[in-house]
C-alpha cells in the first residue's frame, strides 16, 4: 500500500510538477535517508519519462559537521557540486527530509547564518535555472513533532499530496482573482493588526507546480507599506532552532521590534 502511494506522489512530481519529458535532465536530491522511498520512487518516475536521472544524498548531520569546524572558504566549497548539478540539470526535485529540529542546537548563530548565505547561491541557481519542485517528507521525528502517530502523519502527508492538483488550481485561481481585485490587505486577530499594500502587485498561485502539497495564493507587498504588528501562535524552526512566540512589529515596511518567548536571538538574526 505505501508502495503503492509513494509511487504515486512520484508520477504527480515528475509527469504534472515538473512535466518532465524525454531527454531531461533531472537531479534529485534526498535529504536524509528517509526519503529514499520517495526517492527511487521518482527515479523510476524519471527514466519511465525518458529522462536522465541523478540521486544526490545531503544531510543536516553532515550540515552540522560542517558548520561547527568549517570556516566561510569551505562554506562555499561544499555547494560547488550543487551549484554545477543546478547548471547541469532540466529539473530539479528536493525531498526534504524531517530531521530533529534541534540538530543545529550548539551552532553559533553567525556560523549558521554564513552557512546559509552560502547555500542560498544554489537555491537562486535553481529558482532561475530549472524547473523544480521540493517536498518535506514526514517521518516518525515529524509525527512527533506533530503530536501524531507515524501511520496518521502519512496518511495525512497523502491525503494532502495524492490530489487532483489541476482542479486543486481551478479552486485556487478563484481565491486569486479576488484578491487581485483589492490593493490592501489588512490582518486582524488576537495581538495582531498589521496592514498591508498590495497595489500594482500579481498574486500567484502554487497549485503543486513548485511545492508540493500547495496550496498557497501569495504575493508580496509594497516594500515600504507594512506598518502594526502581528504575533504567531505556532512555533518557527529556523536554522534547527525552535523560535517560539514570536512578535514583529513594523512601520513603513522595516521590523522596527522583534521579541519571542524562546530562542529570540534567532529571531533577531
Amino acid at each position: 500500500m505505501n508502495e503503492s502511494r509513494w509511487q504515486q506522489l512520484a508520477d504527480i512530481l515528475v509527469n504534472y510538477s515538473t512535466t518532465t519529458v524525454k531527454g531531461d535532465r533531472v537531479l534529485i536530491t534526498m535529504m536524509e535517508t528517509d526519503t529514499w522511498p520517495l526517492a527511487r520512487a521518482v527515479y523510476a518516475a524519471a527514466v519511465g519519462a525518458g529522462a536522465h536521472p541523478h540521486i544526490e544524498f545531503q544531510s543536516t548531520l553532515l550540515q552540522r559537521d560542517l558548520m561547527r569546524s568549517g570556516d566561510p572558504e569551505q562554506f562555499d566549497n561544499s555547494h560547488e557540486l550543487q551549484e554545477k548539478g543546478m547548471h547541469w540539470a532540466d529539473v530539479y526535485i528536493g525531498l526534504r527530509g524531517a530531521s530533529n529540529p534541534h540538530e543545529l542546537q550548539g551552532i553559533q548563530p553567525e556560523r549558521i547564518t554564513a552557512f546559509r548565505k552560502s547555500l542560498g547561491k544554489v537555491s537562486a541557481l535553481r529558482t532561475e535555472l530549472t524547473r523544480w519542485v521540493l517536498v518535506r517528507v514526514p517521518n516518525s521525528a515529524f509525527a512527533q513533532q506533530a503530536g501524531m502517530s507515524t501511520d496518521e502523519m502519512m496518511d495525512f502527508f497523502f491525503n494532502a499530496t495524492l490530489l487532483d492538483w489541476k482542479e486543486e488550481g481551478t479552486r485556487y485561481k478563484k481565491i486569486q482573482k479576488v484578491l487581485q481585485s483589492s490593493e490592501r490587505v489588512r490582518i486582524v486577530s488576537d495581538d495582531t493588526d498589521l496592514s498591508l499594500s498590495t497595489k500594482g502587485r500579481k498574486y500567484l498561485i502554487d497549485d503543486g507546480h513548485i511545492n508540493m502539497p500547495g496550496g498557497e495564493v501569495y504575493t508580496a507587498p509594497i516594500d515600504d507599506s507594512a506598518e502594526g504588528h502581528i504575533s504567531f501562535e505556532f512555533p518557527a524552526v529556523f536554522a534547527g532552532q525552535f523560535v517560539e512566540g514570536i512578535k514583529l512589529s513594523f512601520s513603513r515596511g522595516e521590523v522596527v521590534d522583534a521579541k519571542a518567548d524562546k530562542n529570540e536571538a534567532c529571531c533577531m538574526n
